[in-house]
C-alpha cells in the first residue's frame, strides 16, 4: 500500500525527510556509527558497575585482580560491540521497513 503525501501526518513527514537524508550516507556508515556508539554505552554501563562491585565488596582481595579485570574487560569489550552492531543493523531494518510503507 503506497501512501500519499496528503496522507501523512508531521511527524511522519519529519521521520521520511530525516531518514532519506540519513538513506543517503549510507547502511554502513549508519550501522558503524551507531553500533560503535551503542556497543561502547553497554560497556561503559557495565565498566562502571564493575568498578563500583569492586570498590564496594569485601572479598575484593580475594576475588579481584587487574590482570583478569582486564581480560574480562577486552572480553566484554568485544561482546558489547557485537551487541551494539546487531541493534543497529535491527534498527536500520526498523526504519527501512517503516520508511517503505510511508512512501
Amino acid at each position: 500500500m503506497v501512501a500519499a503525501t496528503a496522507d501523512r501526518s508531521p511527524k511522519e513527514e519529519r521521520f521520511v525527510a530525516r531518514w532519506s537524508s540519513i538513506r543517503e550516507r549510507g547502511k554502513g556508515r549508519y550501522i558503524v556509527l551507531r553500533g560503535v556508539v551503542g556497543g561502547l554505552l553497554l560497556f561503559a554501563i557495565w565498566f562502571g558497575v564493575s568498578l563500583l562491585e569492586i570498590r564496594l565488596s569485601e572479598f575484593k582481595s580475594a576475588l579481584f585482580t587487574w590482570p583478569d579485570f582486564l581480560n574480562r574487560s577486552l572480553i566484554w569489550l568485544v561482546c558489547y560491540q557485537l551487541i551494539g552492531f546487531s541493534l543497529a543493523f535491527s534498527a536500520w531494518r526498523a526504519k527501512e521497513n517503516r520508511y517503505d510503507d510511508l512512501t
